[in-house]
This record gives C-alpha cells, structure tokens and sequence, in this order.
C-alpha cells in the first residue's frame, strides 16, 4: 500500500472525493498514454481486475518539518454499544446531552484512535467514554473554507462581461466559488494499492505539473507529491470491511448485504454533476447514489475487490468512448 502526500502550493477549489480523484487520474492517462493502453486500463475495471484501487483525500497536519504528520481519516459507521446516560440529575442530564450532541458531530479521527476502531480495542461507547474527541484545538486538521468572489470575464475583450437580460445590460457578473485555504504544514493524502501503480505515479507526475480539480488555469489545486510506504492493521479474523473510498456495490454485492443486515452500517450521498471542462462541460453525467467513505459491511470470502464503475455517459455524437464513474470500494478490515 502507498500513501500519497498532497502538500498545497495554493488554495483548492474541488473537493477530491475518491470518484473525483479518479476522474483525474483518468483524464490524464489518456492524456499520456495511446488509446489502446486507456482502453486496456478501462476494460481491467470492467473485467474485475482493477490495476489499482484508491481512497478519497483526507486531511493531515504537522507541528514543525521534523514532527511526522497527524493524519485523519473517517470514523466507521458502527452498530457500536448505546451510549447511555442514567443519571436523575437534571443538571448531569442535560450535561451529557451537550456532549452527546458535540460526539455525533465527530467525522474525522486521528490515525491512532482510527486504528483503534480497525483493530476492534473500540466502539463508539468507548470513544465516547474515552473523552478524547473533545479536544477540538489538537485533533482537527489545518484548513478553512471560503466564499470567495469572482468576475465573469469575456474571452473576447478580457473585461468584465456583459450580458443583456430582459433589454437591460448587465455589467460585471459576479459568482462565487468555495475555496479551501490549508494552514502552515497542513495537507492532504490518499493511499492507493494494486499491480499496476505505475499508471497512478505517471498520472501524479502530470497533474502535479497541470494542477487537480477546477480553475487550475488561475493558480488553483497545485500540490507538491510525495509517495510512500503505509500499512494500516490487517485484523486475520475480521468478518467486515470498511470503505475510505465512496463504493458502489455489484448486484450480487447487494444480495450479500440484504442477508447480512446486521453487519451493514452506512449512510449514502448522490454524486452528479457536468462531465469535466476537457471533455464536455455542457454535458450532464447520469446521478449516482453511493455509499460514503467509513461505512462497513459484511466480507465475501474469497472476493478480493467491492464495487464497479459505472457508465455515466454513454457514447454519442459528441462522445467517442464511455464515461465512467469510479465506484470501487477501498476495501479495509475492520474487527467490529
């Protein structure tokens, strides 16, 4: 397994979930490589024989340039024990409520109480009873978001556009972007595993170079890369996996879990959207619902990949391949 440094250069402007990620990664090996060579990359998905598999970006931090870097990864959906309050005291009450309510906000922890959860030493009761997740200044990653406003500008004049709407002309029109601005020593990363890497690492080399996600043209989404060895633990008897990557199941991948219901914790997010600037913006992908990054279910022995990619796309008159949308599971063993 490798762990992926993303060290900022600038702000960031699209948020890099696993399927985003991949969709860059993508674009740029077809940028790099002769169609056959994409084809055979695409077709190794479809056959289910992924060349690699990879997370979605989260967040680290660190203390100085000798510290090693805290990284934060998400917080598995458990069935976990009730965490309950038994107390007749009003006041202890509505104490543990407040805490309570801060706890289910939790999304992110640290990679030491993360393994803890791998490793099945804790649940959800326990995290809450071990009171750690309260300190908000040392556990939370190292960045902020911002609106931020921009001009339309006209690629013909290169000034503010102007457009008329309804025989009256409007001048400078305004929108804003959301941008995530990384403090000192702070970043991101994803693992990535499988044979054939060497299409991840060519494909890093490029978007290091051209930038990742949206407005890379004006300065937007450049990082330094830095690639690693990483491990996580590897419980031998574990029953259940947990996804870093957002995960779309095979058929038969859902028949397995409707049998299995008591060993599947998640919650979902609809992905949509317009395909990517270089090869058409104009045009809409087909919604997909997934499953979120930290959701956990049953194994299947036997099956060493979860998920598939999906056809958003279709070819047309003004598409000449497939779309596709990365649906694989970033599949790790959990002891819960």
């Amino acid at each position: 397994m490798k762990i992926v440094y993303l060290y900022p250069k600038s702000s960031l402007v699209t948020e890099l979930r696993s399927d985003t990620l991949w969709g860059l990664i993508a674009y740029s090996l077809a940028v790099l490589y002769p169609d056959e060579k994409v084809q055979d990359f695409h077709g190794s998905y479809n056959s289910g024989n992924p060349p690699f598999l990879i997370s979605s970006v989260f967040p680290f931090k660190q203390k100085d340039t000798q510290s090693l870097p805290v990284r934060f990864f998400p917080k598995p959906f458990l069935q976990g024990s009730d965490v309950k309050h038994n107390s007749q005291d009003k006041r202890e009450s509505l104490l543990f409520l407040q805490r309570l309510k801060k706890f289910k906000k939790v999304k992110l922890l640290t990679e030491d109480v993360f393994k803890k959860f791998v490793t099945g030493e804790w649940d959800d009761k326990a995290f809450f009873e071990s009171m750690c997740w309260q300190d908000s200044n040392t556990d939370k990653p190292h960045s902020h978001e911002e609106l931020i406003t921009h001009n339309t500008i006209s690629r013909h004049t290169w000034t503010t556009l102007d457009v008329e709407q309804g025989g009256e002309e409007k001048t400078g029109q305004l929108f804003t972007t959301e941008e995530t601005f990384f403090d000192q020593r702070s970043g991101l990363f994803f693992l990535a595993k499988g044979e054939q890497l060497q299409y991840l690492f060519s494909s890093l080399r490029y978007l290091e170079h051209i930038g990742f996600g949206g407005d890379i043209s004006t300065g937007k989404g450049h990082f330094e890369v830095k690639i690693e060895d990483f491990s996580l633990p590897n419980p031998p008897n574990a029953s259940r996996f947990l996804t870093l990557s957002l995960y779309s199941p095979t058929i038969s991948e859902v028949n397995l879990f409707k049998a299995h219901k008591d060993r599947v914790f998640y919650e979902t997010v609809l992905r949509k959207g317009h395909l990517g600037r270089n090869i058409s913006a104009d045009h809409l992908k087909k919604p997909v619902m997934m499953f979120e990054e930290g959701a956990t279910f049953p194994i299947k022995p036997g099956q060493s990949f979860y998920g598939k990619n999906i056809v958003v796309r279709p070819p047309d008159r003004t598409l000449t391949h497939p779309v596709y949308h990365y649906g694989m599971a970033f599949d790790i063993k959990i002891n819960a």
